[in-house]
């Protein structure tokens, strides 16, 4: 399976869901990369852009920040 197929089967959403986040309606998380009180974490389609701390990427980027581990290990997960 290549990157682009595992990017096809699953959005940010299915992403976030594995770690039990659902975004507003407006579709915002608070991020977490960096302490905040209020929803600065905006998620689209592919990707996430934090405008409080600016954490940005897709898929691969957000589960290797979750959970520590690098490109690799992140394919491996998804």
């Amino acid at each position: 399976m290549t990157k682009e197929e595992i990017k096809q089967q699953n959005s940010m959403r299915d992403v976030l869901a594995r770690y039990g986040m659902i975004p507003n309606r407006a579709g915002f998380i608070s991020c977490p990369f960096h302490n905040e009180k209020s929803a600065s974490c905006k998620i689209y389609d592919d990707s996430f852009y934090c405008f409080g701390c600016g954490s940005v990427g897709d898929i691969f980027t957000f589960v290797q920040n979750m959970d520590n581990c690098d490109f690799k290990t992140a394919f491996q997960i998804l």
